[in-house]
């Protein structure tokens, strides 16, 4: 079982054990970092990957992802939400940081699943997911507040320090108007760093506490 399907176990099981049955925590970005000398060549035999112009509004996607000073150049398979960005490991550079986005969401088609197993039996690992729940009602931030840090910009909540090592962050926001969609809906979404799946379930433990606050 590749590392992909052991993450996607975990979960489902994750899910299956939570009383609330109608809470089902899901995949919606992968992030694996890897290095380009041992895995591009299979990359590009995937499809054609373009290079993203710096004044492209898909920048500040993947440097808020990042951080500016972290990308020297980015690059997308086709038309897929899927990017590589190359790293400032100078003189070399050879390490890159390739990214999976929309995999949970309803105005745009996900990357097909064969294509991101695929990139995973290349890449053999992956270095973070974000964990996604989606909801109707507005999200109980005060409530939030009462445990952690909140910080808002726009209509955006996060948490920066979630006290738990593994969850890199949390953020909180109106799904329906960043896409444009016509029913309500808000989304909690967990950034989760990965050493091993096999230690994926106090985050996912820890995810399902924080969220209970909020919904």
């Amino acid at each position: 079982m590749n590392f992909y399907n052991q993450i996607i176990t975990l979960l489902n099981e994750h899910n299956q054990s939570i009383k609330n049955v109608s809470r089902a925590l899901e995949i919606d970005t992968i992030s694996i970092f890897f290095d380009k000398r041992y895995k591009l060549e299979r990359l590009n035999k995937l499809g054609f990957w373009h290079k993203i112009k710096r004044d492209n509004t898909l920048y500040p996607k993947l440097e808020k992802r990042l951080t500016t000073k972290q990308i020297t150049s980015a690059f997308q398979l086709e038309e897929y939400p899927i990017y590589y960005t190359n790293q400032p490991d100078y003189p070399k550079y050879n390490k890159a940081i390739l990214v999976m986005f929309g995999l949970s969401q309803y105005h745009k088609s996900a990357p097909p699943t064969n294509l991101i197993e695929q990139i995973i039996k290349i890449l053999k690992n992956i270095s973070s997911i974000d964990i996604c729940y989606d909801f109707d009602q507005k999200p109980n931030i005060d409530r939030l507040k009462e445990y952690y840090k909140v910080t808002q910009y726009q209509d955006t909540y996060y948490i920066n320090n979630t006290y738990e090592l593994m969850i890199e962050k949390i953020c909180i926001y109106d799904k329906s108007n960043k896409n444009g969609l016509n029913f309500n809906v808000y989304r909690f979404e967990a950034t989760i760093t990965i050493p091993n799946p096999k230690v994926l379930n106090l985050p996912l433990y820890e995810v399902n506490k924080i969220l209970e606050l909020v919904i």
